[in-house]
């Protein structure tokens, strides 16, 4: 009804409108108790374990319907209609015509409302519509209640829910609190819909009883129904009613097959123990290992929340190979958040487990290597804080875990001040470390860097940024591997170093707009002195191992992406920035450029490009020729030949069904930023899309050196608003002691609010 209509017919009926509200005040709050219509599937936020329906699993995330809400004796009603009837033999009250009732957060609409005081019976007809206040609507075309309104009857029901599901039953009776319906169909299909109108799935009951007392659900007599045939049927279940945040009750199982643990079922129970905190268990019973046992354990606080994870088996059948050779193999992981306040947050994650491959063996995840941290962190305005303690452990065959460090702590902070300084922004960083390992280098690190920039445009357009800095390095080593002294290794040493830095950016950046295009060219130069990088034989390197030269560096102050090596001597940054920008949307991005070591000592080393006086030449453009399609290519070539030195190519494109995603890599050898070995490899990912639901997916990742395949993938998937199904063919072709490479096929299957299961096979 239009909201002037609605104003005039209020105004019109005031005086009828008052008596018909004396009438069915009581029938009202009736009435909005029988209609207030549980979810037949409970809904769930991101952060709550799904709601558990007898073995059906909700993870749709629409919005929780409440308990019923009692208006209140003085909420007021409003009834609108056409016409008002009132027979003074009887005391019937009849509204007629666009009837309208508003009691509290419910809203009643039908074409008449008859109230009869002797029966104490009131009976909605025609075109009934009912909105619950969390949004849920039900439809019908009859609804009656009498006995004082404790006992109710409804004809051909229909309630849409808040999450666009929808139920309908062919009857609904009331008895007190409770709520019986019969001949019950559920569904989220709205547009997944067959030629002869049946939803793609559906579920049906013959009788669902809802106790609102105890806040729960019933079923009897259900089936699952896909495209109108019955595939799997249960004689009872329950669930929580839509009041209910989460309850106890099992999910959905998964199984899985291989040749480790023969057939396993994982049959999860969900226990919740309490609105803030619950528990989940996940027995997988195996026909090879026997019953691996997993918990986790959730609890949120008043400032935060944390999980426990632990998982254990004790094996039927160990390997023969490290480190499967073993009775009891288990994990145990914990991750954490908490606010200390608006500014300051602290926290955990950590994972320890009995061995290298029991989380890839037993498919819990494939995870190659553990990090562990505690940590805290502040922000406030640019000034930030980042105190961590790391653990490190490598999960392969290759990682010597007696060599790989852990920190404690491991400290960041960027402080910049208020005022500025010489026209221009000053800031202080400061980073402290402390490594230990058994065996190996160990060492403590304080690093503080005081730095400032001023940013400058002239009345030419040219942008000058001047800027300067003095670090200071103060390192407690010992066992740090020097071939030129007895033993190979130095015994403990404080190496002290001042580090001062200066320089100037100067960019001009030239403009020229046409009818459809605008191009920018930036010629950069810049100059930068140091003093040489020193004590390099005694300091280790624990944050800049790895290092690339590429167009995403090249005009950096110091080109190494961690701490403890630093860009020394004298060097020029000499390049350009290209941009064309069309008016259809599409573009291009171009930069070039070299570097020139002018004077003192190089700090990099051989296979970066950097290691002598010209440095390889950079080039990098990004294209967008149109708005799906981006093609984008990083080269290093040598100075003297011109050679490729690196080479990546990516490019992402839609074509009317086809998505295709491609990345190439051609990297040579850089022993001493670990990489021994020249590496080109292939990865390439696409969708085809066959119609409005149905899709083929794939992908492959090929190492183009060793003629080896890394991983190849395949797929079929149907995807609706209602349903999803992917039948997955993948080959790992990597290996690890008894983690062998392996084939699967694999299933998920997902019905949307109900939840959804998963097959996995390997094949030998």
């Amino acid at each position: 009804m239009a909201g002037n209509e609605r104003h005039r017919l209020l105004h019109r009926r005031g005086k009828a409108r008052r008596v018909f509200a004396c009438a069915i005040a009581c029938a009202s709050a009736a009435v909005l108790a029988l209609l207030s219509l549980p979810h037949t599937v409970q809904a769930a936020t991101k952060d709550e374990q799904p709601v558990q329906v007898g073995l059906i699993d909700s993870n749709d995330r629409g919005a929780r319907a409440p308990a019923y809400v009692d208006p209140g004796p003085n909420a007021p009603i409003n009834v609108d209609a056409d016409q008002m009837q009132h027979d003074r033999s009887t005391g019937v009250v009849t509204a007629i015509g666009d009837v309208l009732i508003e009691y509290g957060p419910y809203t009643l609409i039908a074409d008449t409302v008859v109230y009869d005081p002797r029966q104490n019976l009131m009976t909605a007809i025609g075109n009934v519509v009912f909105r619950e206040p969390n949004g849920n609507i039900a439809r019908s075309e009859r609804m009656v209640l009498s006995d004082d309104f404790k006992e109710g009857f409804i004809e051909y029901l229909r309630v849409t829910l808040t999450n666009r599901a929808w139920i309908i039953a062919q009857t609904s009776e009331r008895h007190g609190n409770v709520n019986i319906f019969y001949n019950v169909t559920y569904s989220r299909c709205n547009e997944c819909i067959t030629d002869n109108g049946t939803p793609l799935w559906q579920l049906r009951s013959r009788q669902v009883t809802h106790d609102m007392d105890e806040r729960r659900l019933y079923y009897e007599d259900s089936t699952l129904e896909f495209l109108g045939v019955p595939i799997f049927g249960l004689p009872w279940m329950s669930q929580p009613d839509p009041s209910v945040n989460k309850a106890s009750g099992f999910l959905l199982p998964r199984i899985i097959t291989s040749d480790e643990l023969g057939v396993g079922v994982e049959i999860p129970y969900f226990w919740n123990l309490a609105p803030h905190y619950d528990v989940t268990f996940r027995p997988t019973v195996t026909t090879r290992q026997g019953l691996l046992l997993q918990t986790d354990w959730r609890h949120r606080l008043a400032n935060g929340q944390y999980d426990i994870t632990i998982a254990g088996i004790y094996q039927l059948d160990p390997g023969v190979t490290p480190p499967g050779d073993r009775r009891f193999r288990g994990s145990v992981s914990s991750a954490g958040s908490f606010s200390l306040n608006e500014h300051w947050d602290w926290g955990w994650d950590g994972t320890a487990t009995t061995d290298d491959t029991f989380l890839r063996s037993y498919k819990i995840n494939r995870r190659t290597d553990l990090i562990s941290q505690l940590y805290l962190i502040g922000l406030n305005d640019r000034n930030y804080f980042d105190g961590r303690a790391y653990s490190f452990q490598g999960l392969l065959a290759a990682d010597d875990n007696d060599t790989i460090p852990y920190a404690l702590p491991a400290i960041h902070h960027y402080y910049y001040f208020d005022q500025a300084v010489f026209g221009g922004e000053l800031g202080l960083d400061t980073h402290i470390y402390n490594l230990q390992r058994d065996i190996g280098a160990d060492s403590a690190r304080l690093t503080s860097e005081l730095h400032w920039q001023n940013r400058i445009v002239n009345d030419y357009g040219q942008v000058i940024t001047p800027f300067a800095g003095v670090r200071g390095d103060v390192y407690i080593v010992d066992n740090v591997p020097d071939p030129t002294v007895l033993g190979g290794f130095r015994g403990q040493e404080t190496v002290a170093r001042v580090f001062p830095t200066a320089g100037v950016d100067v960019r001009w950046p030239f403009s020229r707009a046409t009818e459809n295009t605008t191009q920018i060219f930036e010629p950069v130069g810049q100059i930068i002195t140091s003093t040489n990088e020193t004590n390099t034989d005694q300091l280790p390197n624990e944050d800049s191992i790895q290092f690339e030269f590429d167009a995403s560096n090249i005009f950096l102050q110091n080109k190494f992406n961690g701490i403890d090596r630093v860009e020394g001597g004298t060097r020029a940054n000499i390049g350009a920035n290209y941009t064309v920008l069309f008016n259809d949307g599409s573009f291009i991005r171009a930069t070039a450029g070299e570097t020139f070591h002018i004077a003192g000592d190089n700090s990099f080393g051989a296979g970066t490009g950097l290691d002598t006086t010209r440095s390889d030449f950079i080039a990098g453009i990004a294209f967008q020729p149109i708005q799906n399609v981006r093609v984008s290519s990083m080269m290093r070539f040598d100075e003297d030949t011109f050679d490729i030195e690196r080479h990546d190519l990516s490019a992402h494109g839609v074509f009317g069904p086809v998505t295709i995603s491609a990345h190439y890599s051609d990297l040579a050898r850089a022993a001493a930023f670990g990489r021994p070995f020249a590496t080109e490899q292939i990865n390439v990912g696409g969708t085809l899309s066959l119609s409005d639901y149905w899709q083929i997916f794939g992908g492959f990742r090929y190492d183009i050196r060793l003629d080896k395949q890394i991983s190849n993938v395949v797929g079929l998937r149907f995807l609706c608003e209602c349903f999803k199904a992917e039948l997955v063919y993948s080959e790992n072709f990597t290996s690890d002691r008894e983690v062998d490479p392996d084939t699967s096929i694999m299933l998920n299957v997902i019905f949307k609010t109900l939840g959804g299961g998963s097959i996995r096979s390997e094949i030998d």
